[in-house]
Parts: C-alpha cells; sequence; structure tokens
C-alpha cells in the first residue's frame, strides 16, 4: 500500500488493492512517525491523504485500519528526544514552524472512491482513526462491505474528530460493536447535507452506529438515512447509546430506515431502530 509520513498525497484514479499490513493500514497508511533529526523536522509538513477517485479494497491487516490507518501526530515523541541545543537550533518551542509541526492535525478527505471489502483483525475494517487526527467524509465517496473481526466495520473513530458530508456506509460488518461506525470521538453531520447508512451489520450492539462511554459528541445538523441495519447478537439495530451526547441540531434529521423502524432490526437484543 502506501505509507504517508509527512507531506500530502493525492489519489484521482486507479487500485490500491490486495495489500497487507501487520499493524495497520494495509492500503493506506498515515503515519506521522519519522521526524528524527533536526535537519529533517523543519522540512516536515503534517500528513494528509485525499481520495478523489479510485478504490482501496480487499487490503487486509493483523490490526487495525485495513483499508486506512490514521495515526495521531507523534511529532512531539521527537521533540522530546532532542538535545536542548537542538531544540535551541530550531528556534525553540514557541517557534511558529515549530508549533505547526508539533500541534499539526493529520486528516484524510474522502470527495470520492470506494473503500471496499477491506478486513481488520482488530478495529476499523474500512478505516481506523487515531486521537487528534480529522476525518472527512463527503458526497461521493462509499464505504463498502469493509469487515472488522471486533469493531467499527466501516470506520472506527477513536478520540479523533470526523466529518460527515455525505457518501454512503453500506453493507459493512463488525463482530462485536459498530457495522457501519463505532464512535468515541466528535462527529458531525453536515446541515444541508445527507449521508446514507443501510444494510450494515454488528455481532454485537449498534448495527449501524455505536457511541460509546466517554466525552464527546455526535452532532446531527443534516439528514442521516439509517436503513436496513442489524444487531445479530446485543441492542440497537440502528443506533446503539453507550455515552456520549448525541444532538440532533435544529435543521439535523434522522430517518431511520425511511421512518419505518422495522427497517432495521436487533435480532436478540432490544431497540430495532435506536437504544
Amino acid at each position: 500500500g502506501i505509507t504517508v509520513d509527512a507531506g500530502s498525497c493525492t489519489m484521482n484514479s486507479g487500485s490500491l488493492s490486495g495489500n497487507y499490513a501487520e499493524t495497520g493500514g494495509g492500503g493506506i497508511a498515515l503515519v506521522m512517525l519519522n521526524l528524527t533529526g533536526a535537519s529533517y523536522f523543519k522540512m516536515v509538513t503534517v500528513a494528509e491523504f485525499e481520495l478523489n477517485d479510485g478504490t482501496v479494497a480487499d487490503n487486509t491487516t493483523g490490526g487495525d485500519g485495513a483499508g486506512i490507518y490514521l495515526m495521531k501526530n507523534k511529532a512531539w515523541d521527537s521533540w522530546n528526544n532532542f538535545t536542548d541545543d537542538i531544540k535551541e537550533d530550531l528556534g525553540g518551542e514557541s517557534d511558529p514552524e515549530v508549533q505547526a509541526i508539533l500541534n499539526g492535525i493529520p486528516q484524510i478527505v474522502l470527495n470520492g472512491g470506494e473503500i471496499k471489502g477491506n478486513i481488520a483483525q482488530k478495529n476499523g475494517g474500512g478505516a481506523f482513526q487515531d486521537e487528534n487526527t480529522k476525518f472527512i467524509v463527503n458526497g461521493a465517496s462509499r464505504l463498502l462491505s469493509n469487515e472488522s473481526v471486533k469493531s467499527g466495520g466501516g470506520v472506527y473513530i477513536s478520540e479523533g474528530n470526523a466529518e460527515i458530508n455525505g457518501g454512503t456506509i453500506d453493507e459493512n460488518s463488525a463482530g462485536e460493536d459498530g457495522g457501519a461506525l463505532y464512535v468515541k470521538g466528535n462527529v458531525t453531520v453536515t446541515e444541508g447535507k445527507s449521508t446514507e447508512l443501510k444494510n450494515n451489520t454488528s455481532g454485537g450492539n449498534g448495527g449501524a452506529i455505536y457511541m460509546a462511554v466517554g466525552d464527546f459528541d455526535f452532532n446531527l445538523n443534516g439528514t442521516a438515512i439509517v436503513t436496513g441495519n442489524s444487531s445479530t447478537g446485543g441492542n440497537g439495530g440502528a443506533i446503539y447509546q453507550g455515552g456520549g451526547a448525541f444532538m440532533v441540531g435544529s435543521n439535523g434529521n434522522i430517518v431511520v430506515g425511511g421512518s419505518l423502524a422495522n427497517s432495521n432490526h436487533a435480532v436478540s437484543g432490544s431497540g430495532g431502530g435506536i437504544f
């Protein structure tokens, strides 16, 4: 696959398929790790990946994020290992260029294309998002038929920020919780936008969305069409709210099974639509 440890990478066509990574990111891995050496440090820009078209398909990992693995910025680890002399040569911690590197937010933007058929042995079949990162899904992008043995068949959001401006998350599966989305970070469905979460399944709770316990928000300011999802071994065929705050804004709208709650199923638990 592709590893981006600094700078930006844009994919406009083609395919990243059939790759394997032991710990994460069979297709794409954003890992800001290689910041050793003072001469290299100030040349770095924060890692970003943009998918405009093409496919990230049939990749696997023994860890998290088979299609995409988005790691937090670890520039602080490198900085803390520098001697005081090296830090001074770089301008010190307050230097604007140093601050931009240390506090930069790695991000992935999906404008189109497909994340499809990827399998993670842990979390995040389609994508895994680490803390202090940003994951943006725009209108033409699709996450289809991805699988995680644990949670987050489509996307596992771990203390990062996700922005959903459309797109389709369809036929993903999780062995545990959150067939489409496992949410442990802040998510916003943008006003005026519509996204579909359909035909996703979980072996545990939340056929489409599982909200974990934590201090974070799911802000629904646009429209989420949640239909045909199922939890086969737990509660919340569409949405399971274990924690966090699920907030529907003044212009927000959630359509659960096209207003038919029985389009979503909790096979052996409670809450066919929302629990």
